[in-house]
Formats: C-alpha cells, structure tokens, sequence
C-alpha cells in the first residue's frame, strides 16, 4: 500500500510538472499586440501617406513623377505595401507607384465591420484613387491582391490601363450571358448557385480562391491545383487559427517565409521581423480570423459603392509572372489563366516562388517595366 502511494504521488508530481512546463511553454509563445502608433515609428517612412476611408485610417505611399503613368501595387496574404519596396526603388524613375496596406494587414488594421468583401475593397481603392487624384492606373497585385487587381480591372476597365497579376488571381469573371428566353429550362437551384459580388468575400487561407460574381462552372474550374503548404494546412485546423490571436511564434514567420521563397538564402531576418511585427498591429490577427465569417450583423453598408457588372478583359492588356516554384499557389495556375485570357503574356521564373517581386526584384521589375512601355 505504502509503495502504490508514493507511485501516485511520483505520477501525481510528474503530470503537474508536465503541465507546468507546458504553461511556461505556452506563455512564452503568447505575444500580445503591437499599437499601431509604436509600428509607425519604424514602418511609415518619409513617403507615408494616410487617409480617412470606411472607418479606417489607411496607410498608403505615393511616389514617382507626379505626371508618369500611374501603378498600383497590391500585396497578398500577411503582407504590406512593404513588399513592394525594391520595384519601387527600380520603376519610380519612370513610372508614379501607388501602394497601400490593405484592409486587415499592415499599418491600416482591421475594418470595423469585418467586410472584406470584393464590394468593400473596391471602395476602398475607388477612395485610394479619388485620394492620389489618379484618372487612369494600372494595376498588379501578388496573391490575394491578384484577386483584389482582377476584380477592379474588370468592374473598372475605364479607369485600368494594364493589369499584372503575380501569383494569383484566379480566372477572370466572364460577362453574364444574354438573358435566356423566359420558357428556358433554367431551375431555381441553377439561380441558388450563383453568389453576387456583394456577398463574396476574401478567403485568404486560399489566397486565389475569392472570386466576382462566378456561374457555377467557373468556380469548378478555378478550385486552384494541390498546395504544399504545412502553414496553410495548419490554418486549416479551427484550433490553430483561433490560437493566432494570442499566440504567434517567431518561427512560424520564418517558416512561412521559407514556404514562399524558393531560394531561403535571400530571406533577411529584417524580412522576417516586419512581417512578423505588423501581423502583430492591434486588430490584424483577429482580421485574419474573421474576415471569412462576413460583415457584423447590424452593420450599415450602404454607403459602399455598387459594383458594376464585370466587363471583359479584352481591351486590356494583361501580364502574368509566376514563380515555378510556388508552394501556395502552385504553377499550374497561371498557365489556367492564362488560357482563359488568350492575349495575355506569361513569364514563368525558374528560380522563384510565390513573391517573385521580393525574390528576384531587378528582373521581374524590368519585365513589369517593359510590359508597361510597350505599345497596346
């Protein structure tokens, strides 16, 4: 009997020594957020810009020629308009760069009624523009603003000169077809399966996937190719996304990095550290957690502009660069989208993944550069 009880009191010690280290463990992975007043010391820069817009303060840079062909940039996932910052360097003396956090990420945090919708972020770069006084812009965008630069081209092709998507995008929208005549053989669940643009929202844990106004067939064809992606298979578990709030690890960040980078060797650990600390501004992770969840119940939207109805790509001129080796959107996407916008060019790089704008900054700017001088 003596001998059972000191067995339990051994177990009994051990377990709580195991729990206790766990908590410490876990403690020590908690980190709380970061004010959006102490990040602007370090991440708004002499060219930093803000605006009042839907309830938010958003940051945005405006740089270049005044008078030069206007460029606006759009990061991805976990990202910021710092993403951007060796093509700015490389296209500013040619061309005027417009970039911006977007809603939910860097500087600008979250929107007050959790709309990340397509409707909502139009708005928000309609502001943008009506803000920097641009007429005309061409616009790229890199995973999730791929998505962001596709919906505005087509719903705004009077105000979009050229259209750049960099590993994302998904396939453009086609034009709602001619009405059929009223004795067609179309079902109420053929209507129950079409989702205006409204009601889309950004779904950044699959960063091509958002998509304008799809007819059923198209959403079909744009479920994006297999991921090799650890971090967002874990995004994936309900557990791990809800703990993001509280608890986001260093290393987590390099390891998404070392995912999006085909070569690891260019990953800087000031790299690392920006991303990690902005995804830290008050307000983003929870973002990150809600933004598919949709707008507050009760929240006013109407003041949100209306969408048009989304135009063809025809008389735009489209560029689509790819890094081979993207491991979140793999490359077998752009060659999709690519044939479903046939006068599209396509640059594939050999030597990149899913941010060929921070892995080989020089070449894919020049062949930006190129694709933006080069005659309609």
């Amino acid at each position: 009997m003596r001998n059972l009880l000191r067995f339990l009191r051994i177990a009994l010690l051990f377990t709580a020594g195991v729990l206790s280290l766990c908590l410490i463990l876990l403690a020590a992975l908690i980190r709380p957020d970061i004010s959006v007043e102490q990040l602007a010391e370090t991440y708004a820069g002499e060219s930093s810009r803000f605006f009042a817009v839907d309830g938010m303060i958003a940051h945005y840079r405006d740089e270049g020629p005044a008078d030069a062909p206007a460029l606006l940039l759009l990061h991805g996932t976990f990202a910021s308009l710092h993403t951007w910052d060796p093509w700015v360097e490389a296209l500013t003396p040619e061309f005027r760069i417009i970039r911006v956090d977007l809603p939910g990420f860097g500087l600008t945090g979250p929107q007050p009624d959790n709309d990340y919708s397509i409707r909502a972020t139009l708005h928000f770069l309609e502001a943008l523009r009506q803000e920097t006084g641009v007429e005309r812009w061409s616009v790229a965008g890199n995973s999730l603003g791929g998505r962001y630069a596709m919906a505005w081209a087509q719903s705004f092709p009077e105000k979009t000169d050229r259209l750049i998507l960099l590993n994302g995008g998904g396939l453009p929208v086609r034009p709602s077809p001619i009405p059929e005549p009223a004795d067609s053989q179309l079902t109420e669940a053929d209507l129950s399966e079409t989702t205006s643009a409204s009601e889309q929202t950004a779904h950044t844990a699959r960063p091509d996937s958002d998509t304008l106004n799809v007819q059923p067939q198209q959403a079909a064809e744009a479920r994006p190719q297999q991921r090799n992606s650890l971090l967002l298979n874990a995004l994936g578990n309900p557990v791990i996304r809800k703990g993001l709030s509280i608890l986001t690890p260093k290393f987590a960040f390099r390891h998404s990095l070392r995912e999006v980078y085909y070569d690891q060797d260019r990953i800087t650990e000031e790299t690392i550290h920006r991303y990690y600390e902005l995804l830290r501004r008050e307000g983003n992770r929870q973002a990150f957690l809600t933004r598919n969840q949709g707008t507050n119940v009760g929240a006013d939207r109407t003041h949100l502009l209306a969408v048009p109805e989304a135009s063809s790509l025809e008389s735009t001129p489209v560029l689509i660069i790819w890094g081979e080796h993207d491991r979140w959107i793999p490359v077998q996407n752009a060659h999709r989208i690519a044939a479903a916008i046939p006068h599209a060019q396509l640059i594939i790089y050999e030597d990149a993944g899913h941010v060929p704008m921070e892995e080989i900054p020089l070449r894919s700017a020049a062949d930006v550069s190129a694709f933006l001088s080069s005659p309609d």
